[in-house]
């Protein structure tokens, strides 16, 4: 394989993704297309591949809802395939939504803490959050979001506090497949 076939499968990554090579290890130099088409080389360690390569045989094994959830979770499109799913997993740039809805969920003893909480959130992560709830039918949540940065933040507060143990669990497991 040339250096120049992997192109396809590395312009997902995100333009800033640099890989820190061990002194010792192996490294395969390839190159991502930039914004503008130009190329740049980049690491790719034989650790980053086994993680990438493990992470995609773990999602093999996951359940179509599992699947479904998590790339609503990364903020992906629905028919992504397992292997842009992992490369997402991997290069690990944000946090994915069920993280955030689960810390949403754990504060919600509290309705004001979780409020607090939501409200700290960026507009991005609660609009995510959101669609997270809503793909995964959950806590009654469905519809556009509020407007008002406020008010979504409360929104999603209140929909993390209806969470069941069961879609509490759904979701632990979801969470547990989007660790790096």
């Amino acid at each position: 394989m040339t250096e120049y076939e992997n192109d396809a499968a590395l312009e997902d990554i995100d333009d800033d993704t640099s890989v820190e090579a061990d002194p010792g290890e192996q490294t395969t130099k390839a190159t991502v297309r930039g914004a503008r088409g130009t190329r740049r080389p980049v690491q790719i360690t034989r650790a980053g591949a086994t993680r990438s390569i493990e992470k995609y045989v773990e999602l093999t094994g996951a359940t179509d809802q599992h699947i479904h959830l998590l790339t609503a979770s990364l903020d992906l499109p629905s028919d992504t395939d397992l292997v842009a799913i992992a490369a997402t997993i991997v290069a690990g740039k944000k946090q994915p939504a069920v993280t955030t809805l689960l810390s949403l969920a754990d504060k919600a003893e509290d309705p004001y803490q979780a409020m607090l909480h939501a409200m700290d959130l960026g507009r991005d992560e609660v609009k995510q959050t959101w669609q997270l709830l809503a793909t995964a039918q959950l806590a009654g949540v469905s519809g556009a979001l509020p407007s008002k940065d406020s008010a979504a933040a409360v929104a999603v507060a209140k929909a993390a506090g209806k969470l069941t143990a069961a879609d509490r669990s759904l979701l632990g497991e979801v969470a547990e497949l989007a660790r790096r």
